[in-house]
């Protein structure tokens, strides 16, 4: 992007807005392992692809849900003065974008970031009878289903016999 125009991202055309998603379409295409995604990711960075194809694009929403649920908590037991804070430091951020040079090297203006924390396991692991069977609720599909890879599923418990006693018995 340093050599032509850079895209506008934003339909209200805020190029601060703009940058700080470019940024984050570039931390989570640098951080997936599904290649598609990667790839519909960095389009859309590069002004060749739309966020309204991610509404369809199943890794994007198995993405958003294994995240969405932790930041619900995460934000839960924030007191006021921690959100006051997180948004001075967004607003700071994107008066920052606002006013940079876009043909600068993003080393050359960014302060090394500070190492987050890492995210503690969910207190209560779904119990395996529940992780086999969708909920009643009509909303939530298979792709909610949480498998943890410590307990074998049905498909697991399936080959693992097979093997023991063989596929012709």
């Amino acid at each position: 992007m340093n050599n032509r125009e850079e895209p506008m991202l934003d339909p209200a055309g805020d190029i601060g807005v703009s940058r700080v998603l470019s940024q984050a379409l570039k931390a989570l295409a640098d951080n997936t392992a599904d290649k598609n995604l990667e790839n519909q990711l960095r389009e859309i960075r590069n002004g060749t692809g739309s966020l309204r194809d991610l509404e369809s694009s199943e890794s994007f929403l198995r993405l958003g849900d294994s995240v969405l649920e932790q930041v619900r908590q995460d934000q839960a037991v924030q007191t006021d003065e921690e959100k006051q804070r997180l948004v001075d430091m967004g607003n700071a951020i994107l008066e920052r974008y606002r006013h940079e040079d876009p043909h600068v090297s993003d080393r050359e203006t960014r302060p090394a970031p500070e190492p987050r924390p890492a995210p503690e396991p969910p207190a209560q692991p779904v119990p395996p009878h529940t992780a086999s069977q969708p909920t009643s609720n009509p909303r939530r599909s298979w792709r909610d289903v949480v498998v943890t890879p410590d307990e074998p599923d049905e498909d697991d418990l399936y080959f693992q016999e097979r093997r023991q006693r063989g596929w012709l018995q």
